[in-house]
């Protein structure tokens, strides 16, 4: 079984995220472990917060979602974790010459060549939904949102009661208009 009180220990933060083949492997369902992602991407065990950056990214890059439940999969386990929203928050938005990319808060990076959507939060609020691959998705951070939202309310675009955010030629939603 997982050991999450020696595993991280020396992982650093300075290496690059990449996410494991998780898709090469077929092991066995073990059950679940007591491993929860609040809304705000916090990763807990039994109760505490994992406080260790290299193994919540470990734990990240071994992730997966199958539509119903979500999975941490190594080549010999499979155990299922809560995820009370959406397991990964993005932190900033770089606009690039080559397109919009996103970090996330566990240091992945997306090209975003397609506009995301909006989906239902665990509050009942409509939010952006970013599709990160491997059916896994992420929330904007607050300060971000807000950021975004502030500059979509100055050019005023407001596209079938959404409140728009305009880059590359793409039209991000923020919100629902009422």
């Amino acid at each position: 079984m997982l050991d999450l009180s020696t595993l991280g220990r020396d992982l650093t933060t300075e290496q690059g995220f990449r996410r494991a083949p998780t898709h090469l492997w077929q092991p066995a369902v073990c059950g679940d472990i007591d491993i929860r992602i609040d809304p705000q991407g916090q990763w807990f065990h039994e109760g505490d917060m994992i406080r260790r950056t290299g193994l919540v990214r470990l734990l990240a890059s071994i992730l997966t979602f199958d539509g119903t439940d979500y999975w941490l999969i190594t080549p010999v386990e499979k155990m299922r974790i809560l995820v009370e929203d959406l397991p990964f928050i993005v932190v900033e938005l770089v606009d690039e010459a080559a397109g919009l990319k996103a970090r996330t808060n566990v240091g992945e990076q997306i090209a975003l060549a397609e506009p995301w959507d909006l989906s239902p939060c665990f509050d009942g609020e409509w939010r952006p939904c970013i599709q990160l691959g491997q059916g896994l998705g992420a929330r904007l951070s607050r300060n971000l949102y807000y950021d975004l939202v502030h500059q979509a309310s100055a050019s005023g675009i407001v596209e079938e009661q959404r409140l728009v955010w305009q880059s590359h030629g793409m039209k991000l939603p923020l919100g629902l208009v009422e």
